[in-house]
């Protein structure tokens, strides 16, 4: 059958790219490469994009061949990632990555459009009966059964079951074409592995670290109040002194950001610690303590519990791992040469830069 025109499925929900709560039709992406997955979930209602940018939202963002791709149908496929940016970043470095997800996001999509085209030169039938399968996968692992659910769903997103249907058509279609197309290369040899691995040696090697607790009592501004905070560190050194735990102590009277945990700062790298501290735990063994440490106005009093020396990660800890990068590696190689190919059979046109 023949795959329709996403603009008629489109058009009723054009305008309404802003208030989509429950169905989106996604691409999951490694930022490397794109695999499209159908995901219906509830709580992804609101804005469509962060407010970094004029680009409106019923625009197009790009054409391939006749195929328009609109900047909504972008903007809703990343609006996930948007939302994980906005907890974290804020003006130009929120602007930036959602400039950047834009790009990728736009990408993604004409990938996916490009594979659609070529299906379509290649007048390649779909069966209806692959289709059916699809929904009822998804009215049964999504909507337990439940028609009138689904159809609620949809009429929220301003779809209806034959435009959803249109929708899996084309994830089917994008599906079958990377199958066919895309087919995974042989693993990688043994000796390619290892040779990947000592190219790579420096990567696995696991630096030196140090369990250690920490007392941090804060000096004052003036030499009077420092003086009276050295006298209280010499007496919770003398408490340490006469046998009393550290993390009890620590618990008591640090001023440190670990004081709750005991002053445990768990296993760290010790290049992580300013120098003066580096020194000190360096010239401790497992089970000693420090004396009290004066820096910059602070008070700091160390206990090391343990040490693991720097190791290199032998050859078979990482065997498997390596030999699953150099195949992904490889796949990655080979989808990408098709889609320049594909690139070179079809026409594309940015028609929005964010």
């Amino acid at each position: 059958s023949p795959i329709p025109n996403p603009q008629s499925r489109r058009a009723k929900a054009r305008q309404t790219v802003a208030s989509r709560p429950r169905i989106c039709y996604l691409w999951a992406m490694t930022l490397r490469h794109a695999l499209p997955i159908l995901v219906l979930s509830a709580g992804l209602a609101g804005p469509a994009r962060a407010q970094t940018g004029p680009t409106p939202v019923d625009g197009f963002a790009a054409k391939v061949n006749d195929r328009v791709i609109l900047i909504g149908d972008v903007l809703n496929m990343i609006r996930p990632t948007i939302r994980f940016y906005q907890q974290s970043h804020t003006g130009e470095e929120l602007e930036a990555r959602v400039r950047e997800a834009f790009r990728q996001g736009l990408e993604a999509e004409i990938e996916k459009a490009l594979m659609i085209e070529e299906f379509r030169t290649r007048d390649l039938p779909i069966s209806e009966v692959v289709v059916a399968d699809r929904v009822d996968a998804i009215l049964r692992t999504r909507f337990n059964n439940d028609r009138l659910l689904l159809r609620q769903a949809l009429a929220e997103e301003h779809l209806t079951l034959e435009d959803w249907k249109g929708i899996l058509r084309d994830q089917i279609v994008t599906d079958a074409m990377r199958g066919q197309e895309v087919r995974r290369p042989a693993l990688p040899s043994p000796q390619a592995v290892y040779e990947a691995y000592r190219r790579r040696r420096d990567e696995f090697r696991e630096p030196e670290e140090v369990r250690v607790r920490m007392i941090v009592i804060r000096g004052g501004r003036e030499e009077a109040e420092r003086e009276v905070k050295r006298e209280e560190a010499e007496r919770v050194r003398a408490r340490l002194d006469d046998g009393e735990d550290f993390a009890v102590v620590a618990r008591q009277v640090s001023e440190g950001a670990h004081a709750s945990a005991g002053g445990d700062w768990g296993w760290i790298e010790p290049r992580t610690l300013r120098s003066e501290l580096q020194e000190a735990v360096a010239a401790l063994a497992p089970g000693q303590r420090s004396g009290v440490l004066e820096i910059e106005g602070a008070f700091y009093l160390l206990a090391l519990e343990g040490r693991k020396p720097a190791r290199e990660i032998p050859f078979e800890d990482v065997r498997e791992k390596l030999r699953e990068e150099l195949h992904r590696a490889e796949v990655e190689k080979v989808y990408h040469a098709w889609i320049a190919q594909l690139r070179r059979n079809h026409r594309v046109e940015i028609l929005h830069q964010f």
